[in-house]
């Protein structure tokens, strides 16, 4: 079945404003770049890495100091093994690992 997703199922990104997300349109432009199924159109096909760091989502992006660890990050999770847990799905029960679905308005 997810096989067949990836093949076959339509990029959908949540709602913005019902789902209070905040993401811009070209993180939407690079990830639909990345995961075109046509391998000659996918980003970074022609020119690797530096194709993709081409994109415009990583224009403010100082690429040098990136590489040399001299960026601070965003966000840094904590790594205290108690509070790990809250980054991720840790459940095992069978439902908890079926497919998210966002609802869509009809």
């Amino acid at each position: 079945m997810l096989l067949l997703k990836i093949q076959k199922a339509k990029v959908v990104f949540p709602d913005r404003k019902k789902y209070k997300i905040d993401y811009s349109d070209t993180i939407m432009d690079l990830v639909c770049k990345l995961l075109e199924r046509d391998k000659s159109k996918r980003l970074g096909n022609k020119d690797d890495f530096a194709e993709i760091l081409s994109h415009p989502c990583f224009k403010n992006i100082d690429i040098a100091k990136l590489e040399k660890g001299e960026v601070t990050p965003p966000f840094k999770p904590s790594v205290n093994q108690k509070d790990l847990s809250k980054y991720f799905n840790v459940q095992e029960s069978e439902k908890a690992m079926q497919d998210t679905y966002i609802p869509r308005d009809n």
